[in-house]
């Protein structure tokens, strides 16, 4: 039985289509609920919500592109299902709580950064004394 392996293009494009639906999941959810018109607080919400995909989106591009870090390709894909799941869990309880969309955004900049951090440093760790 042969094993299957994916190629790091793959999984950039797995990690790319699994941060796109990650980032929608709270508008999904919030634009049925929206009754206000495009205003500048709306295009502020919309940012902050945003961002921290957007840039998980990029610093784990820089990584892949820079780093000599063996695996990093998987790591980040973890690391964005693991996003994904946190919005999942958390945006479905923004109707009754909409102080989530607030903290939800800073959760995931936490939340991936010390993911992404102890992961690299794992990864270095191990290198060395192999």
């Amino acid at each position: 039985m042969s094993k299957m392996r994916l190629d790091n293009h793959t999984i950039r494009s797995l990690k790319f289509a699994v941060s796109l639906i990650a980032a929608s999941v709270p508008w999904a959810i919030a634009l049925p609920e929206w009754n206000g018109g495009l205003s500048s607080d709306g295009l502020l919400l919309f940012a902050w919500i945003t961002s921290p995909y957007l840039c998980f989106f990029v610093v784990t591009s820089l990584l892949e592109k820079y780093s000599s870090i063996k695996g990093i390709f998987h790591i980040d894909l973890v690391i964005a299902v693991l996003i994904l799941t946190f919005s999942l869990w958390a945006y479905p309880r923004a109707p009754e709580e909409s102080l989530v969309y607030l903290f939800a955004p800073l959760w995931i900049y936490i939340g991936s950064a010390y993911a992404l951090g102890i992961s690299v440093l794992l990864t270095r760790l191990r290198g060395k004394n192999s």
